[in-house]
């Protein structure tokens, strides 16, 4: 998590040593001790080589780096130069590592929907139920917002319903309003489509847990940032 400034928490991982190792065709006295780890959470896998000062005593210009598809590839500035450098990049740390995050997710696709969710009534112009957030509050601007509501319309109100149907560019007369797509809905009839919504809170269930996970990584690499979501609110127009 430090090394690629996300949040990051592995379910699986596989470390493999290559423990005083020679050259082909293993007549030298030079030997080199490194080791490669693949750690994985399901979602993000990431690849982490560990080398020590003087534990790598021959290069031969070696290749650092990895290849999945296409154009996702990526090559060690000293890959394929004949060095041993790469293990004593740290001077007196003695230690050195090397990260590379494996899989190019892309945007984030939409989030699965669970047995428990809440739907919006079938009306015009209408609005969820109140939606309050757990005790740390949701900062929007200057302030800490607890009430939240789901509106037809394609947005999320803070402190109260609104039914405005008539978008506006920001600003406007409604303040502590997020718009997804905010627009004149009309979800009547059995062909209207549906909106529904759900809660995740950090230690509530299983699922919940990973899902904050699965976009706090996302917000993280998207901002350049390492961000943890303790409560989310996910909502979806269908």
């Amino acid at each position: 998590s430090n090394s690629q400034q996300t949040v990051f928490s592995g379910s699986w991982m596989l470390v493999a040593t290559w423990d005083q190792v020679k050259a082909f065709p293993g007549n030298s006295a030079n030997t080199n001790t490194f080791q490669g780890i693949l750690i994985t959470n399901g979602w993000r896998s990431y690849a982490v080589f560990t080398y020590k000062c003087g534990l790598l005593e021959w290069s031969g210009g070696a290749t650092i780096g990895f290849y999945a598809e296409g154009d996702f590839y990526m090559n060690h500035p000293l890959s394929g130069v004949n060095s041993t450098q790469i293990a004593c990049v740290n001077g007196d740390l003695l230690w050195s590592n090397v990260v590379y995050s494996l899989n190019d997710l892309g945007p984030l696709p939409f989030l699965p929907k669970s047995s428990t969710v809440s739907y919006l009534p079938k009306v015009l112009d209408g609005a969820s139920e109140r939606i309050d957030t757990n005790e740390e509050g949701f900062p929007f601007g200057n302030s800490k917002q607890y009430q939240i509501y789901v509106g037809t319309n394609g947005y999320f109100s803070f402190g109260r319903p609104l039914s405005a149907h008539q978008p506006s560019p920001f600003p406007n007369a409604y303040k502590f309003l997020v718009a997804a797509f905010w627009a004149d809905i009309d979800i009547r009839g059995d062909d209207g489509g549906e909106i529904y919504y759900q809660v995740h809170s950090r230690g509530s269930k299983s699922v919940s847990d990973e899902l904050l996970d699965e976009v706090s990584v996302f917000v993280s690499n998207s901002q350049q940032t390492v961000f943890s979501g303790s409560w989310m609110l996910v909502a979806t127009w269908d």
